[in-house]
Order: C-alpha cells, then sequence, then structure tokens
C-alpha cells in the first residue's frame, strides 16, 4: 500500500510516516531517483524480507516520476511519500485520489498543515525582545508555536527587519539580519530539510542578540 503524505506540518506528516512504516525503514530522496529506478522500489524484494518499509521524499517535484505512481499502486510493500505540497490540481494526482476513495487498500492521501494565520503583534513583540534576551524571547515564542505558522513567522521578521533597515542610516546590524532570515528561509524550503521549523526559529531568536 502506497500512503501519500503532504503539508507544511513536516514535524507531524514525518511522524504519520514513520507510525506506518514501522522499523527498518529505507529513506530515499527523489533528487538522486532515475525513472527506471522505480520498478525495483516498488516491486523489488531483498534477500531478507519479501515485504518493504520504504520512504520517499519530494517525488513530485520530479514530474516524470510522479506520473509513473499510478503504475505501481499494486505493490506489496509499505511505501510512504512525503511530500511539502502537492498540486491538488495535476491529472496525476486526481486520478490518485480517485483511487484512493475507490480502493482504499491501495493508497491512502492525507495532509499535515499548519495554521495559515499569524499574530503579528506577538511575532514583532518577540522580535524586538529578542534583540536583548533571546532566552526570554524563546520562552514566549514556545508559548504560541502551535497558533501561529513559522513560515509566516519569518515572513513578519522579515518585514521587521526591512523596516528597521530602512530607518537607520548605519544599518550593518540590521543588514546581518536580513542575510540570515533569508538563509533560514531558503533552508525551511529545500526538499531534504526535516527538522522541525520551530527548533530553526527558536536558533534564530537565540542568536539575534548578536548578529
Amino acid at each position: 500500500m502506497i500512503y501519500l503524505i503532504d503539508g507544511d506540518d513536516r514535524k507531524k506528516a514525518e511522524q504519520a510516516a514513520r507510525d506506518y512504516l514501522g522499523t527498518d525503514i529505507e529513506v530515499i530522496d527523489a533528487d538522486n531517483l532515475e525513472k527506471q529506478e522505480l520498478v525495483s522500489i516498488f516491486q523489488g524484494t531483498t534477500l531478507f524480507m519479501e515485504s518493504r518499509h520504504i520512504l520517499i521524499k519530494d517525488l513530485s517535484l520530479k514530474k516524470e516520476l510522479f506520473l509513473e505512481l499510478p503504475k505501481f499502486l499494486q505493490t506489496e510493500h509499505q511505501v510512504a511519500i512525503l511530500e511539502q505540497k502537492l498540486d491538488k490540481r495535476s491529472a496525476t494526482y486526481k486520478e490518485l485520489a480517485e483511487v484512493a476513495k475507490a480502493e482504499p487498500q491501495k493508497i491512502k492521501i492525507e495532509s499535515f498543515k499548519l495554521p495559515e494565520q499569524v499574530d503579528t503583534f506577538l511575532v514583532f513583540r518577540v522580535f524586538d525582545i529578542a534583540l536583548t534576551d533571546g532566552k526570554r524571547a524563546v520562552k514566549l515564542m514556545r508559548e504560541a508555536e502551535e497558533d501561529n505558522n513559522p513560515y509566516a513567522t519569518i515572513g513578519a521578521w522579515t518585514k521587521k527587519a526591512v523596516d528597521l533597515f530602512a530607518s537607520k542610516k548605519n544599518a550593518e546590524k540590521e543588514r546581518r539580519i536580513l542575510k540570515r532570515l533569508a538563509e533560514i528561509d531558503m533552508l525551511l524550503k529545500q526538499t531534504n530539510f526535516s527538522k522541525e521549523p520551530w527548533v530553526v526559529l527558536e536558533s534564530f531568536l537565540i542568536e539575534l542578540s548578536s548578529l
């Protein structure tokens, strides 16, 4: 069976995948996959076990591979496919969704979404506190992480840093802050990123006063 998972709540999505797969998990990054390898993944066996537990990350980013997925729904292995964001308008996704409804023993599809909103007053306050006291800022942020979106929080902090940069003549610190926020934004968008995003944001708050 195939378990197709997407959503920006990477922590819950990965946990769901691992709960489904159990132990002895083979982790495959789609970046390193070629089309001809799909047969061995979905239909191949090993010397030690007939059923494999396979986690594939971001298959849809290689469109030519994702198009092949409906061909392998008869797999006898446990396969979880972990995506950041699926294009639900694509013909392939629609085909998979129809099979999931008609034959749920072949494929299950589930999304884990983070809250869309961000409390701008809170995240701006956290940013201001972190300029002098990172530990206090982290403590305050942790109380609100469940109700806020970390990606929107990065956006709010970037706006705050841009405003500070524009208001100062000698804005070297603000320049360094903007550079660090851009690095974090790129990190969170990487396909192989699998850490809890709030951990990265908390680390930024700790280092903010010394940037």
